[in-house]
């Protein structure tokens, strides 16, 4: 007689066997899940890695479910080893292919397997941009609204005057009444129909940022807060808000963080002049090495540049970090990190007189 143990196993097995289209079975962390686990593994790596819209939005709903999603994923999927390789994603694919681009979004540094903090960054990530995306289309409805009612009157108006010249009424002599009322409005309103034209260009043909950008105008970095027909919500860095109208903001140059490329930070300091040459290749050298170590974050690729000789000598060094700075927090981890590791070097291997510029 089989005992439920048995058959428990059994049918678990035969569950994952069936879901399964290659030879190998899933595996977690420490015992293998069942068949609600995988069934809900299976539809998040859809909805998270190929955008799959069958994936309910609760999924991410807040921060708190993002970091139970990625521990969920990354513990599910893992086999006996610190990290996650494309082979652990084969069970829960149709194909290899699906399975290896899915595996590439979350492997951040392309070096082959998935740590838990790429894991955990990654959704966190797509919870971001669900938020964001989440309030741009609620300002842009709000827009949207107050754009229908403005126009929705005016259809009104001539509605109203098809209506009564159906009916008979004499429109034109009513009109030259109402033509001289509108030119005595048009000196009151005239300049905010013009505001109103510029904004709406603004927004729905320009549209230089949507809620949640980060943007540098004026040289001030700022996070988008809300979007409206008429004005612009920014907050600081420090947590004040800002107002600035659509109309002044349209005749400003604006730098979308989250819109750009990879970014390059530029490290500028004053070393001893008497420096030779020796001891400047050698700091490339080991910055490099520092770089390709930290892959993920950074693209190997480092010049040092001297651009002045005079009691100091002045050189700069030009680090390209993978991503634009839309993380503002964590473009500052990383340069704080970089600055730490180049006064080691300085310091504890090469013995260089030097002063930091940041």
């Amino acid at each position: 007689m089989t005992s439920p143990t048995e058959t428990n196993g059994s049918s678990r097995n035969s569950i994952l066997i069936s879901n399964n289209r290659y030879s190998h079975q899933p595996r977690s962390h420490r015992n293998k899940p069942n068949e609600n686990i995988f069934r809900g593994i299976n539809r998040r790596l859809h909805g998270i890695a190929l955008a799959n819209k069958s994936s309910p939005a609760k999924d991410i709903g807040s921060t708190a479910n993002a970091k139970r999603l990625a521990k969920t994923l990354f513990y599910n999927l893992q086999n006996n080893t610190d990290e996650l390789i494309v082979q652990d994603f084969y069970p829960y694919f149709d194909d290899e292919e699906e399975a290896k681009r899915a595996f590439m979004i979350f492997d951040k540094d392309s070096n082959g397997d998935i740590s838990k903090s790429e894991m955990k960054e990654k959704i966190f990530y797509v919870y971001k941009e669900r938020k964001d995306l989440h309030t741009s289309l609620r300002d842009l409805s709000q827009a949207v609204g107050k754009l229908d009612i403005i126009f929705l009157t005016i259809v009104a108006v001539i509605w109203l005057l098809i209506v009564l010249s159906i009916f008979g009424k004499d429109i034109v002599k009513n009109m030259l009444s109402i033509g001289s009322f509108l030119v005595a409005l048009s000196f009151v309103f005239g300049n905010s129909l013009k505001i109103l034209f510029e904004n709406i260009v603004f927004l729905f043909i320009t549209h230089p940022y949507d809620s949640g950008d980060l943007v540098c105008i004026d040289g001030y970095d700022m996070y988008v807060r809300e979007v409206g027909l008429n004005s612009t919500t920014f907050v600081t860095w420090d947590g004040k808000r800002m107002y600035f109208p659509n109309n002044i903001i349209s005749q400003k140059p604006i730098h979308n963080v989250r819109r750009s490329p990879n970014m390059t930070d530029k490290i500028v300091l004053n070393i001893d002049c008497y420096t030779p040459q020796s001891k400047i290749l050698e700091l490339r050298a080991r910055m490099r090495d520092y770089l390709i170590r930290e892959s993920k974050d950074f693209l190997p690729d480092l010049e040092i540049q001297i651009q002045e000789m005079d009691a100091k000598l002045k050189i700069s060094m030009c680090i390209e970090h993978k991503g634009n700075w839309q993380d503002s927090g964590r473009r500052w981890a990383r340069r704080t990190a970089v600055c730490l590791k180049l006064f080691f070097f300085i310091i504890s291997r090469l013995f260089l007189a030097y002063f930091f510029i940041f």
